[in-house]
């Protein structure tokens, strides 16, 4: 690897100054180089803080071996960017991922939240509009009738002139 590889900007700074006041997050363009010599001439612009050092990050055999230099904040950062590069991705358990948005859910979250009104102002047909009051009607009732919804009955109060 000759010239330097762009990755996608990272989000890398150190957390506190020294006084303890939190710093901003800033966004800093990553490249991976061959040589160590090579990055440490290339520092990227917004990595001007102590806490950015030249890291080398050795890459499996089967990812091509070898190993390439970055500017990072520390060594979780610099292995990190270098997986991402070479299309690792990250899910926390039960989190659900990268997932796509289509249209239809776009639509049924706004109609979700939108009156009857805003709905007739915005050009939804009458057929629809009565679907989806009756959808949300609907909903109301289960939710009135679940048993984690009802008040507990409460005895009858105690006291005088019974």
């Amino acid at each position: 690897m000759s010239e330097a590889t762009k990755t996608k900007a990272a989000d890398m700074t150190s957390g506190t100054e020294g006084n303890g006041e939190k710093t901003p997050r800033e966004k800093v363009d990553i490249k991976l180089y061959s040589t160590q010599e090579e990055c440490e001439a290339n520092r990227p612009k917004g990595a001007e803080k102590d806490a950015w050092k030249v890291y080398g990050v050795t890459r499996p055999e089967k990812m091509g071996s070898g190993t390439v230099w970055l500017w990072a904040v520390g060594y979780q950062s610099a292995t990190t960017t270098v997986a991402r590069e070479d299309g690792y991705a990250t899910v926390a358990a039960g989190g659900r991922g990268p997932r796509a948005v289509d249209k239809g859910a776009v639509i049924k979250s706004m109609f979700e939240h939108m009156t009857e009104t805003e709905l007739k102002d915005h050009g939804v047909p009458l057929p629809v509009i009565e679907s989806i009051l009756a959808a949300r009607k609907e909903a109301a009732a289960k939710s009135a009738a679940h048993p984690a919804n009802q008040k507990p009955a409460t005895a009858p109060a105690k006291g005088k002139g019974k």
